[in-house]
């Protein structure tokens, strides 16, 4: 500030200098705007192509009957595996929370459940399941907003129903559980 020549040669050349600038290119600074969005676009479509497909309905079945044959241990394994590959499948990770809740992994079968709930969230079983996990960790609160989710997904759901009275009764909400039971005699 204190040279006075060179403050004059800098305000001399400032105007020249804007002039050649690309802020005063407006034609310039469009064409590298447009290059911007459609880069950004580009990157966009990209991802959503590479959304997470679902495994194959063989593999599914596969997992199914290793379920259902009592083979928990290499069905974990198959699970976790189904669950690497596709992160947004939503049945795999409700597969996986059955399979650890059966090995008494109940605070990681929680989260599975809880992610299948995620990527689900209108699924009736998914919502169920979770609330079964609940009332086995002994979150009678969590369970209640679960089986209560059933509820509005399926009114008729006594089974939920009574689960909902169950875990209601649990909390002391007595007159709420009864509600909750005479709807599950109705639903029956």
């Amino acid at each position: 500030a204190g040279d006075v020549q060179r403050l004059a040669k800098t305000r001399r050349e400032l105007r020249g200098q804007m002039r050649a600038s690309e802020l005063l290119d407006g034609q310039g600074f469009a064409r590298k705007v447009e290059q911007a969005y459609a880069s950004m676009f580009h990157l966009w479509a990209q991802s959503v192509r590479r959304v997470d497909p679902e495994p194959a309905p063989n593999r599914m079945q596969a997992l199914i009957g290793l379920y259902f044959q009592n083979r928990f241990e290499e069905g974990l394994v198959v699970a976790r595996q189904l669950t690497a590959e596709y992160p947004q499948y939503g049945e795999g990770w409700k597969l996986l929370g059955a399979f650890l809740q059966q090995l008494g992994l109940d605070q990681e079968a929680l989260r599975a459940k809880r992610r299948a709930v995620t990527l689900m969230p209108e699924d009736v079983e998914a919502h169920f399941n979770l609330g079964l996990a609940q009332v086995a960790l002994g979150d009678d609160a969590g369970a209640e907003i679960s089986f209560r989710r059933v509820a509005d997904l399926q009114p008729r759901d006594a089974q939920a129903l009574r689960h909902l009275g169950g875990v209601l009764e649990a909390q002391g909400k007595l007159e709420e559980a009864e509600v909750a039971y005479r709807n599950a005699l109705v639903a029956e």
